[in-house]
């Protein structure tokens, strides 16, 4: 399949003089500070509900978000065809990190876990709990969880 986006290379550092609106001015991941490179230091995400799935929308007016490759279906074919473009954008952003809401890649067939904080619950698939990485989420969701919890080989 066509890469979404075949004009733009990976993102990098070209420092903050860089006219190029495709370019890190400030963040060098090689760069030390304190003993750690920045990229060890910034562990970048991107939130895959917000930047591929959400409309774009907020309490002042509707979407404006144009996903030329959405073909406005829920079948799994735009699903895989979603999560290709999601992970070519992120390889050339360099965020090695992704982050998600429950449904965004639940799999069939999984068990979603009550979550007594906030609507979004996590789900299991056998023996692994996804969580929401909201920590407020996270320290409420292993409660329910673990009288579930299948024990392992020690």
């Amino acid at each position: 399949m066509a890469p979404a986006f075949p004009e733009i290379d990976k993102i990098r550092y070209e420092g903050p003089e860089s006219k190029n609106p495709l370019a890190f001015r400030w963040y060098n991941e090689e760069e030390v500070v304190e003993g750690k490179t920045m990229k060890d230091h910034l562990r970048f995400s991107v939130v895959y509900w917000h930047t591929f799935r959400g409309a774009g929308s907020d309490p002042f007016g509707p979407g404006t978000m144009v996903r030329p490759w959405e073909d406005g279906t829920d079948s799994v074919q735009n699903a895989q065809n979603r999560a290709r473009v999601a992970f070519e954008f992120m390889e050339k952003l360099g965020a090695p990190y992704y982050a998600f809401h429950d449904r965004d890649i639940a799999p069939e067939g999984a068990t979603l876990s009550d979550n007594p904080v906030s609507p979004a619950p996590g789900f299991t698939l056998g023996n692994a709990h996804v969580m929401a990485g909201v920590p407020a989420i996270f320290t409420a969701l292993p409660a329910g969880l673990l009288p579930t919890r299948r024990a392992g080989r020690r």
